[in-house]
Formats: C-alpha cells, structure tokens, sequence
C-alpha cells in the first residue's frame, strides 16, 4: 500500500489509546469530488472524528494527481492510499454488467489485507452521498463477528406489484439464493469487522470472477451472496437510497445519509427525488478546493439533459399507468420502519 501521507502515525481516540475505529472510501477520479464532499461532511462531526480514522483508497490515480491531493487536503485528518493494480485486474471471461456504475466500485473487494491491523472495525461509505444528521451511532455500532450491517434494498416495496420489473428482479434474487427481497441488501453503506472483510471479500470477489453473470449489480451481487444470512440490519435512515427518497417522506422520517442511486447524481443533475437540493452545496466545495477540477469530467449540458428527461419520463409512465403505486408504498415504508427491530 503506497500512502499519500507516508509519515502518517495511528491518531488516538479521546481518553486515550489507538482508535478502532476506521471510516473508509474507494473512488477513481471521477468519484473524488463527491467522496471529498462527505470527508467534508464528517470532519464536521467532532463526535464522529474522536471516533474513527478516515482511509480513502484510490483506484488508477496517477502520481501528479496523488501530490495534488496532497496539496490540498494535507492540513486535514485524512490519509490517501493507491490500491496496487495487480489487485484490481480481473480475467478476460469476467462479464460486467453496463450501468451507471464504474468498475472501480469492486476495489473494496481488494482491500481485505490492506486494511490496517489497528482497526476492529470498519464502515465502508460511497461517495454518492450526503450527510443529513450525526452519523456517531453507525460509527460506533460494533457489528458482530462475520456478520455485515447493511440496509435493505427497495426491491422488497415491489414486491406485489405484479409488474415485470418485479419478476425480474425475483429472478435475480433466486439466482444470488436469496429466499425473501428482505434479504437483500443496498452495498452503497457497510459496517463490518475488519477480520471479517478479509475474509469475506475475498469470497466475494471469488464469486464475481466465477459467477459474473449472476453479477447484475456487480460486487452488490456478490456480497450478498456471501453473506446471506449474516446479516444486522440497519435502519434507511443510515441509507436512505433513491427509491425511499421518491416516495417523499424524508422531510418526515429525517433520514441522517442519503443515498444518490441512480444515473442523476445531484452534484450535477436537479432531476427528482431531490431537485437541485444539493447543486449549491457541491458548487461551493469546487469553488473552495479549485484541485478538484483535475479529476471531475464534467457532463455536457445535452447529457445533464438526457438523463433528468430519462428520469422524468419514468415518473410520468408509472403516474399515467399505476398512479397508485407510490401510495401503497409509502404506506409499506411506514410500516417498515415501525415493525422491523434494526441493529440499534
């Protein structure tokens, strides 16, 4: 592991003693403006700080770039480290599936001897997310051994609804052996052991080489694969994703991280659920770090354009066909949360 900051020494959490607890990212250059976004956001949180240490692993960032970093972000308590591509490369027969998504978010998977043996345990965050509220309750939660704490995807909402998005997504749960949408979980935040991401990773990583076709969310697929039935399940609160945040109760349910899933990342895209909400936020962090510009690849206005409508156009098709469909979820979203029994 090659750091950024070599000289960089285990901080201490108050009262003394090395902290257990570590906070950490992977993201390639086009991910690191809104990853710095939520370091931003966390830095913020003293509690949060006292806590835990925040390691963000970097994904084919070259030299000049890693100084740059340096540059602007060596005042903060943050460490930066290269992933060694021997580690990321996959054999030619591995399929991956064409999303939205970037091949770097299996690095995790690589990171199970990388993470260091100071900390117990780990709280993986994307960068597609803000912090809303005092997060210091994840962070502090100890996961169990060999277990994960993770919060349910919204597969479960569509449940019923008899549509064919359902009985696909059905079909690819029971591929992955996953009995119930309960089951199945959102990878976007995790809060694990570290002795247990050595080992389990390891096996995911296994499986997405060996079952890639299976793969439908990548290394989401993978991980929940492994680690079926080994489970805490955490609250949306802490990953309030796309499909939860359109059915418009957050205002309500006051979720602490949203989840930006989707093609329409907000750091440039005001289509719904959010509408513009964090466009200033992430205009201001530019403004206040110009060393950004560097790794963002800005989208045209015309392709800003192409997804809000593509957006959109989903909105108004399940209004004009099924117009009752985000009534009978939001009432299942209630219910949810008021009869699942979540980690803490």
């Amino acid at each position: 592991m090659t750091d950024v900051f070599p000289d960089a020494v285990p901080t201490r959490a108050q009262g003394g003693g090395a902290k257990r607890h570590l906070i950490i990212f992977t993201t390639d250059a086009g991910f690191m403006m809104p990853t710095m976004s939520v370091i931003d956001q966390l830095l913020a949180q003293p509690r949060v700080m006292a806590l835990a240490d925040i390691i963000v692993y970097l994904v084919d960032i070259d030299q000049d770039r890693r100084r740059a970093l340096e540059d602007a972000f060596g005042h903060l308590p943050v460490r930066f480290a290269e992933i060694p591509p021997e580690l990321l490369q996959l054999s030619g027969d591995v399929s991956f599936n064409p999303t939205h998504v970037p091949h770097s978010t299996l690095a995790r998977l690589s990171l199970g001897d990388l993470l260091p043996d100071q900390y117990d345990h780990v709280l993986y965050l994307d960068g597609d997310i803000q912090l809303l509220g005092d997060i210091t309750p994840l962070v502090e939660h100890q996961v169990a051994p060999g277990k994960i704490a993770s919060v349910n995807e919204g597969i479960w909402m569509y449940q019923g609804d008899g549509g064919g998005y359902w009985r696909g997504m059905s079909a690819y749960l029971s591929g992955l052996g996953l009995q119930s949408p309960y089951d199945y979980f959102n990878a976007g935040i995790l809060a694990f052991r570290r002795d247990t991401w050595r080992t389990k990773s390891a096996e995911a990583l296994r499986f997405f080489t060996e079952h890639s076709d299976l793969c439908r969310f990548h290394d989401q697929s993978a991980l929940n694969f492994v680690f079926n039935g080994q489970r805490e399940v955490l609250s949306p609160l802490y990953n309030y994703i796309s499909s939860y945040a359109d059915l418009g109760l957050a205002d309500r349910l006051k979720p602490r991280i949203v989840h930006f899933t989707g093609a329409a990342k907000p750091w440039f895209s005001g289509a719904r659920p959010w509408k513009g909400r964090f466009l200033p936020y992430y205009d201001a962090l530019r403004a206040r770090y110009p060393v950004l510009a560097e790794f963002e690849k800005r989208k045209s206005a015309d392709d800003i354009a192409k997804i809000d409508r593509e957006v959109e156009a989903r909105h108004r098709k399940m209004m004009l066909m099924t117009p009752w469909r985000p009534t009978l979820r939001r009432r299942k979203l209630l219910r949810y949360f008021q009869d699942t029994r979540f980690a803490f």
